[in-house]
């Protein structure tokens, strides 16, 4: 009787860890879909932007604006808070705040649980520029 309590036990915690390794991974996977349903999003919104003015110049508050609402509407389903860290890089991966150098922009999610301890990560970078 004590061997089947035994396997009993070693059978839950097994589970357990089984289903403590998907639900992070389903997070994860979650975070990365929707991670690129934003670049989609983005891309079109900025490359929009672009065409109707005649120039490579572009207004960076709306880019952001635009990268937000993106990122919200793609994790609003979560129901978990987010964090979203961005920079605007220039053709080299260089930092920049100089509207004429920026080619790119990275952003960072993360969706935190209600203690705001970082459950997931995604990083992705977006190019700004037409015919890239």
């Amino acid at each position: 009787m004590t061997t089947w309590i035994k396997y009993t036990v070693i059978g839950l915690i097994f589970v357990l860890a089984i289903l403590w390794v998907s639900n992070i991974g389903l997070r994860h996977s979650t975070n990365v879909s929707a991670i690129q349903e934003v670049q989609v999003g983005t891309e079109s919104a900025s490359i929009g932007q672009l065409r109707e003015s005649a120039t490579n110049a572009f207004d960076k508050r709306a880019l952001v604006a635009n990268l937000l609402l993106e990122i919200t509407r793609s994790h609003k389903e979560q129901g978990k808070d987010i964090k979203v860290d961005y920079v605007f890089l220039d053709e080299s991966g260089n930092v920049t705040n100089n509207d004429n150098e920026i080619k790119s922009v990275q952003f960072r999610i993360q969706i935190l649980d209600d203690d705001g301890t970082v459950l997931s990560t995604s990083t992705q970078r977006t190019t700004l520029t037409k015919g890239d």
